[in-house]
């Protein structure tokens, strides 16, 4: 599962101007942030699947999270969704922001601090500038012979 509220500001702001937040299964809003289920791991990546999308000002405020991985590097890891300018095609990714963690082994829980990208900025209309911080994720994988 991951576990993550993107930006506290950012979601106030598209409640406050009267926007909607959405999440599509498999993700779920909890309280203030999403879960989003954990769909594997491939060479380094754990991938979640899910959506959230935040619209406001008559779609003149449109951004969408679709299933995060979390990408794993030699120093750093980064936190990817769905390039929604090439949609219907999911294949390719934008890394929107860095996570300052490396991977854990199964079964461990991990909460770690984030900041966004140039791309992860993009995303949010260019509101917050590159490096800034993000909510705090909380990821994990299942241990081996868990559902």
């Amino acid at each position: 599962m991951l576990i993550w509220g993107v930006k506290e500001s950012f979601r106030n702001y598209v409640k406050g101007s009267g926007g909607t937040i959405d999440v599509a299964s498999p993700a779920r809003s909890e309280a203030d942030r999403f879960a989003f289920p954990f769909a594997g791991s491939v060479d380094g990546e754990l991938r979640y699947a899910g959506e959230v999308r935040f619209a406001a000002h008559g779609g003149m405020l449109s951004v969408a999270i679709i299933d995060p991985w979390i990408v794993f590097g030699p120093e750093e890891a980064a936190l990817t969704v769905v390039d929604t300018d090439y949609l219907p095609d999911r294949s390719r990714r934008l890394p929107i922001a860095r996570i300052d963690t490396r991977e854990p082994r199964a079964g461990a829980s991990v909460e770690a601090a984030v900041a966004l990208t140039v791309q992860g900025s993009r995303l949010l209309g260019d509101v917050y500038a590159p490096h800034t911080a993000l909510d705090p994720v909380v990821f994990a994988i299942p241990a081996e012979g868990s559902p």
